[in-house]
């Protein structure tokens, strides 16, 4: 289909083995394989966003520690040379780290916590199929002998 370059199958392995995992664990019922997809759909955006501030921190870090050291920008918003500074390109790496980067994966750790405790809850609670199961009458014969 022509989306398969752009799948990592190692990640698609891990996350398959999760998702077979918590299904061993919890079960099969619906209730149950929404929020282990909810899990297993949160941790794999916890992993793309924790890539993207790995891949953002190279580049803070070449800012910071580079031969050339912090830099401005000099161009205006047409492209050309201009007189004033913008900032040094760190402050706009740094800013978007702290301001997006950093809350979106607070909030898919968050979005993953949530569908695990909710798993949780749900291993505790009986089975709906005992509780709307009839009773029956089971009858116990004892004779002086032991036999039953």
């Amino acid at each position: 289909m022509g989306a398969e370059c752009a799948v990592d199958q190692d990640l698609a392995v891990v996350l398959l083995d999760l998702r077979q995992r918590l299904q061993a664990e919890y079960g099969n019922g619906p209730a149950a394989i929404l929020l282990i997809d909810r899990a297993i759909s949160a941790y794999h955006d916890f992993v793309r966003v924790t890539g993207w501030i790995g891949n953002l921190s190279i580049h803070i870090e070449h800012e910071f520690f580079g031969s050339d050291g912090p830099s401005a920008e000099f161009r205006d918003r047409y492209g050309k040379e201009g007189r004033s500074i913008r900032g040094l390109t760190v402050e706009q790496h740094l800013s978007h780290l702290r301001e997006r980067l950093l809350p979106l994966a607070e909030r898919c750790g968050r979005v993953m916590r949530e569908a695990l405790a909710s798993l949780e809850t749900l291993r505790d609670r009986p089975s709906e199929a005992v509780e709307r199961s009839r009773p029956i009458q089971v009858h116990f014969s004892f004779d002086g002998s032991g036999s039953r």
